[in-house]
């Protein structure tokens, strides 16, 4: 399964991720995920085309980016050693969010190389991943 980022620009109005999430759901589209802040809001979903489908017809202009998904260790620092062992590995993340629940953190992020993250992604990460999609590897 692959997972992807769908980014909609948000006017700073009243209603408008309201207005985003109604044409999602509208396609009968699922949202797994979403992160929004004043200008912008991104989605997970495992239906990219059909979601960008739907929100142009809106009247919207998304774009979908691939992201991996990772679980980690939820405790303190987890995330702070995973980050820096992609920095030493000379890795950049693009984008990322995620939460804790259940005794594991998940997160979502996109890095500017995949191969060379993949070994900190093999090293980390606690049960599946979809995180190697890219490589072949999931």
């Amino acid at each position: 399964m692959e997972t992807h980022l769908i980014e909609v620009q948000l006017d700073e109005e009243e209603g408008a991720l309201a207005a985003v999430a109604r044409v999602l759901a509208s396609a009968s589209l699922n949202i797994s995920g979403f992160c929004v802040d004043r200008q912008c809001a991104r989605f997970l979903s495992d239906r990219p085309r059909q979601a960008e489908e739907a929100l142009s017809l809106a009247g919207f202009r998304p774009s979908t980016t691939r992201v991996a998904e990772l679980r980690l260790d939820d405790r303190p620092g987890e995330l702070a050693r995973f980050c820096e062992a992609l920095a030493a590995r000379g890795v950049r993340i693009e984008h990322g969010f995620g939460l804790a629940a259940g005794g594991l953190g998940r997160i979502y992020i996109r890095v500017d190389d995949l191969r060379r993250a993949a070994p900190v992604f093999d090293a980390r990460g606690k049960g599946p991943l979809v995180a190697h999609a890219g490589l072949g590897r999931i």
